[in-house]
C-alpha cells in the first residue's frame, strides 16, 4: 500500500499543481488583454508566447518560493492573521457582548 498511496501524492501534488499555473496564467494574460483593450473573439485560440511566458514565469516563481521562502512565507502571514484577529474579531465580539449584556438580553 505504501507505493500506491506515494504514487497517489505525487499525482495529487502534480494536477493541483497544473490547475494553479493555469489559472494563473489566465488571469495574467486576460489581464494584459484589457490593458490593451484588446476584445477577444469567441472562436478557440492557440497558445501563444504570452501564454508561454507567463507560464514559466509562474513555474520559476511558485518553484522558489516552495524551495526559499514557504515556510517564512507561512510564519510571516499566519503571525500577521494573528495580529489581525485581534481589532477584527476580539473587538468585535467584545463589544457585542457589552451591548448584549453576555447575551441576555
Amino acid at each position: 500500500m505504501m507505493p500506491l498511496i506515494s504514487v497517489l501524492i505525487i499525482l495529487g501534488a502534480v494536477s493541483t499543481a497544473v490547475n494553479m499555473v493555469a489559472a494563473m496564467v489566465k488571469r495574467i494574460c486576460s489581464g494584459l488583454d484589457k490593458m490593451k483593450k484588446e476584445t477577444g473573439t469567441d472562436e478557440k485560440r492557440k497558445i501563444g508566447t504570452k501564454e508561454i511566458v507567463a507560464a514559466f514565469i509562474c513555474c520559476v516563481v511558485d518553484f522558489g518560493i516552495a524551495q526559499f521562502g514557504l515556510l517564512t512565507l507561512i510564519q510571516k502571514a499566519y503571525s500577521v492573521l494573528a495580529y489581525l484577529a485581534i481589532p477584527v474579531i476580539l473587538i468585535p465580539y467584545l463589544i457585542h457582548m457589552a451591548v448584549t449584556r453576555f447575551d441576555t438580553k
